[in-house]
């Protein structure tokens, strides 16, 4: 229940991603193809991002279910620390990676 758990969730959230994005009335091929290169790659980026902060957030979750479903294995509580500060780093820098990206794609969209 390791890795083939962790594929798991992140092939459920994969396939449920997309049509809970089509829901909301997130951007598609056509919106992409009309949109100025500036706020398509923005959008791009964005989507991207989005994706990794899922993974580090089943990273994070994983980490806690391991964390709480130890019983004192020291084995599994230091598995379940380092998941959960992997998912944290990775969450702090995909934050930093959108602000900084928003800036740079604002800053570009305002130049044309």
């Amino acid at each position: 229940m390791r890795m083939s758990t962790v594929l798991s969730l992140l092939a459920i959230v994969f396939v449920l991603a997309p049509s809970s994005a089509a829901a909301a009335g997130a951007v598609d091929a056509t919106t992409l193809a009309n949109l100025p290169p500036a706020a398509a790659i923005g959008n791009l980026i964005n989507i991207f991002l989005a994706i990794l902060g899922i993974i580090a957030m089943v990273m994070m979750i994983y980490g806690s279910f391991l964390w709480m479903t130890a019983s004192a294995n020291v084995e599994q509580i230091d598995t379940a620390q380092t998941l959960l500060l992997q998912g944290f780093i990775g969450f702090v820098i995909i934050a930093l990676t959108w602000s900084i990206a928003t800036y740079v794609v604002a800053k570009i969209g305002g130049a044309t």
